[in-house]
């Protein structure tokens, strides 16, 4: 028997919300845990808003990175990225 775990495809993901939602995704490191809760707490604080604006927040920090199949685009890098309808990037930022 084999003790596998199945990780999640993030390309497949992000595309199944694919022209009903625009995402927000964040990856960081554990370390950076001012950016953390500021991002957090940022969609959190204007939750109605981001519903009005049809915004998913896909959050992944630490070791969560490895219940997931990082697509070449994201992979060793950190920051947040708006994601369009159509599944494309289209804005990145390292800053909060």
């Amino acid at each position: 028997m084999s003790n596998s775990i199945t990780k999640i495809n993030l390309e497949y993901y992000i595309n199944s919300f694919s022209w009903n939602k625009r995402i927000i995704l964040f990856i960081s490191k554990e370390k950076y845990i001012d950016s953390i809760n500021k991002t957090d707490n940022f969609f959190e604080i204007y939750s109605c808003e981001n519903k009005v604006r049809n915004l998913k927040y896909i959050r992944i920090v630490g070791n969560e990175i490895n219940k997931y199949v990082i697509p070449n685009r994201y992979k060793n890098r950190f920051g947040i990225w708006l994601i369009g309808y159509d599944g494309q990037d289209k804005s990145h930022s390292t800053d909060v």
